[in-house]
Formats: C-alpha cells, sequence, structure tokens
C-alpha cells in the first residue's frame, strides 16, 4: 500500500506460491495483473495430491500383504517421474527378487487398477509439465 493504487494497476504480472491468502489479497492490491504460480509448487501441489492419493489407495489392503507392503516400501518410486527412474536393479525385500524400478512400479500397479489410472494421470501431467505443453496440462 506504500504505492498509489494508480502504480499498482500498471503491475503487469506478479509470481507467487499457491498460499490461498496470497491471491486474493493479491487481486485487491495489483488489480490488473497476472497471477503467474511458480513452477516447484505447482509440482510439489501435483506431488503431494498423488502422495495422499497412493495412501488411501494403500490404507485399503490388510498391512500384512503384499500390495500394502509394496506401496509403502516403494513409495518414492512412485512420486518419482517415471523417465528418471535408475536403469539400475535392486533386491526388493518386498517382493524377494532383484528389479529395476519401473519393474517394481509395474508389479505394484497390478494391485490396484484405481491406483494405475491415478498413476499414469500423474506421470501424464509430470510430462506435459516439463515439456511446457500449456494446453494438453490443462
Amino acid at each position: 500500500l506504500k504505492y498509489p493504487l494508480k502504480v499498482r494497476q500498471q503491475v503487469q504480472f506478479i509470481t507467487m506460491d499457491m498460499s490461498g491468502a496470497y491471491i486474493p489479497l493479491s487481486r485487491r492490491l495489483f488489480p490488473n495483473a497476472k497471477i503467474v504460480l511458480d513452477r516447484f509448487h505447482i509440482i510439489q501441489h501435483l506431488g503431494r495430491a498423488f502422495l495422499k492419493t497412493r495412501i488411501a489407495i494403500m490404507n485399503q489392503f490388510d498391512k500384512k500383504s503384499l500390495p500394502y507392503r509394496a506401496l509403502k516400501n516403494h513409495w518414492r518410486l512412485f512420486q518419482k517421474d517415471s523417465c528418471k527412474l535408475s536403469l539400475n536393479s535392486f533386491y526388493s525385500k518386498t517382493f524377494r527378487q532383484t528389479l529395476a524400478p519401473h519393474e517394481v512400479v509395474k508389479k505394484t500397479l497390478v494391485f490396484s487398477k484405481e491406483l494405475t489410472d491415478y498413476y499414469t494421470l500423474y506421470q501424464l501431467l509430470l510430462f506435459h509439465f516439463q515439456e511446457k505443453r500449456v494446453g494438453e496440462f490443462f
């Protein structure tokens, strides 16, 4: 409010995070500015949304079951961009065999069609966002 309204009306863009309190305040203070959400917070929001979804699906299974353990123990693999999964195999105690990260994801997705659908959507959104394909992303 140090600046007069006439000056604030000339502001064209404001970059901010996704905090709910900032957006209404910014619109009031800078009525002509377009609000641009920063890339980091958009990706963070997508990741958190998928994380909550994975946990909700995981909790539908018995805690001693293979699907539950796979979703719990290998959660980091699901959060990663599938294009950036390592090609190196490792021994998975959950599956009791040596697997590459993409194989762990594939074996785990078999347990839930719902999770498969959400994972596919999450990966698709990440891809379009990183490739700056605005139309496809939205």
